[in-house]
């Protein structure tokens, strides 16, 4: 194992606990307290990309490059120069960067048991606060409120349900490297974070954590076509204009799933960041002025508002040219499982659009996802 392995090893055990730790302690609402944990991972995040771009540099610079004048070019002639106007462009850069080097990287079977030990913790964290007095509590618009839905005291219901099912999705891809307790800890823990996720009335996450064990049984003795992993990652996509008929049909009006309206209105907020596209120009570079990567509860359509058609080809380009080949490669059901969770994680963005803007500690959860899927060779225990 050579400098460059341990250093990998060393950085990636770091970023996992300082995650861990800020999901622990995020729900408190102590922003200071946030900071000292998320600054530095994302400076561990950077120099995990300026590390391992070296080996990567000639894969994607087109789209990557592409993205970056995009973004130069609304910056210089209609988008305000803010800070969380930067903030949210280096997410999506930092996040579409740690996609393309994570087949460079690699992860031993010693930091593979460190992950799950921390996403063991991670989940006990929640089922701590599901019993706590802030459970039930969210934060929207920044007035503390109490609902009937779970949230362990982030800021709302949705967010809470996308946490529980990344926690999920790492104990199912890790849960192999412990002995049989260790495994049957995970399994409970998993059946737990589903029922979580059930109370969050996070529909899409539901979903999403459904779609694991299904897509496991199918595939789990042989491989899955890319034909098909392509059509199912068409699906946050389709469900735009899916969504927009449905409602304009009236044909689902008043009917409900999980006690809530399958019209949830979700379908003019669609309208609404689709109209902000208004000329050629906002077409093919998309309106970054107005909607700033912002959560149009919608992965692609928020990609799409923000960078246009241009920026949108890009950004699957990069992200499905990885996951793709990674599952044409896939050696073992440990790469496989980790491409299902990709797939999984990315059909949630067909209702909300976090795990593709790159914000933390999400972007470490997926980072971690693609490292899983494109680790071929045979590890050491040391």
């Amino acid at each position: 194992m050579n400098d460059s392995t341990i250093n990998n090893q060393s950085l990636f055990r770091w970023l996992f606990a300082l995650t861990t730790a800020y999901l622990a302690v995020s729900p408190l609402n102590m922003p200071i307290l946030n900071n000292v944990f998320r600054i530095p991972s994302l400076l561990i995040i950077v120099l995990l990309i300026s590390q391992s771009y070296q080996r990567e540099r000639y894969k994607c610079s087109f789209a990557i490059w592409s993205l970056l004048l995009i973004f130069g070019i609304h910056l210089l002639i209609d988008t305000d120069i803010t800070f969380d106007m930067l903030l949210s462009l280096f997410s999506i850069w930092a996040f579409l960067m740690l996609v393309i080097v994570s087949d460079t990287l690699s992860i031993n079977v010693s930091t593979r048991k460190f992950i799950n030990t921390c996403s063991i913790i991670s989940a006990l964290v929640l089922v701590a606060y599901y019993f706590s007095p802030i459970a039930h509590l969210s934060k929207p618009h920044g007035e503390p409120m109490y609902g009937i839905y779970l949230t362990y005291g982030l800021d709302n219901s949705n967010y809470a349900g996308i946490i529980t099912l990344l926690i999920l999705c790492m104990l199912i891809i890790t849960m192999e490297f412990g002995d049989k307790k260790r495994k049957v800890l995970c399994l409970l823990l998993e059946l737990v974070l589903v029922y979580f996720i059930y109370l969050t009335n996070t529909r899409a996450a539901l979903a999403a954590a459904l779609f694991i064990p299904l897509v496991y049984v199918f595939f789990r003795k042989r491989s899955m076509p890319n034909i098909i992993l392509f059509a199912l990652c068409c699906i946050p996509a389709l469900f735009v204009p899916f969504y927009m008929n449905l409602g304009e049909s009236g044909n689902v009006e008043g009917q409900e799933i999980m006690g809530k309206s399958i019209m949830s209105g979700r379908d003019e907020v669609y309208q609404e960041y689709l109209s902000t596209l208004s000329d050629p120009f906002f077409i093919l570079i998309g309106n970054l002025q107005e909607n700033k990567f912002q959560n149009a509860h919608n992965g692609p359509l928020a990609i799409l508002a923000s960078s246009g058609i241009i920026g949108v080809l890009c950004y699957f380009y990069i992200y499905l040219s990885k996951l793709l080949r990674a599952n044409l490669n896939a050696k073992s059901l440990h790469n496989k499982m980790a491409v299902f969770v990709i797939l999984a994680t990315l059909i949630n963005t067909a209702g909300e659009a976090a795990l593709l803007l790159g914000g933390f500690p999400s972007i470490t959860y997926l980072f971690v996802f693609f490292v899983f899927a494109q680790t071929y060779d045979t590890y050491s225990r040391g």
